[in-house]
């Protein structure tokens, strides 16, 4: 229930490497998540499992990741253990993704995962991401 997002992550440089288990991000004002960075050569990794992330008013993930002008890594990983899920019941889209960036490279992982309200996936300037969907 936070009032914007249930789980932000802004990265601009260096390493972020997360491990979420077993948590909730549920009914969040915005975003149940939201990761934004890479302009400077950043290095993200996060695994969510046993997660729920439901009911945002906005998207249920929302990634905007730019490559810039150093080259940028964003890894995804959303495990199929159950209840993991993301859902939206009030908002835009399950999935709002915006790679932009020649620089850009990830794999974004959402196998096995229940996506409810539509997937916007937005790959722009060259960037290179795998988007894994269930």
């Amino acid at each position: 229930g936070n009032v914007l997002d249930g789980f932000l992550f802004d990265i601009d440089n260096g390493n972020f490497n997360a491990n979420v288990t077993t948590s909730s991000f549920n009914n969040s004002g915005r975003n149940a998540i939201r990761a934004i960075g890479g302009a400077v050569g950043a290095v993200t990794n996060v695994t969510f499992n046993s997660t729920t992330a439901n009911n945002s008013a906005a998207e249920g993930a929302f990634f905007l990741i730019n490559g810039g002008g150093a080259a940028s890594t964003f890894n995804f990983t959303y495990l199929t253990t159950p209840p993991s899920a993301i859902l939206n019941s009030g908002g835009a889209n399950g999935v709002n993704a915006a790679f932009d960036g020649a620089n850009t490279t990830g794999t974004v992982n959402f196998n096995g995962l229940t996506i409810d309200g539509g997937v916007n996936s937005l790959n722009t300037n060259g960037a290179t991401v795998n988007v894994i969907f269930p």
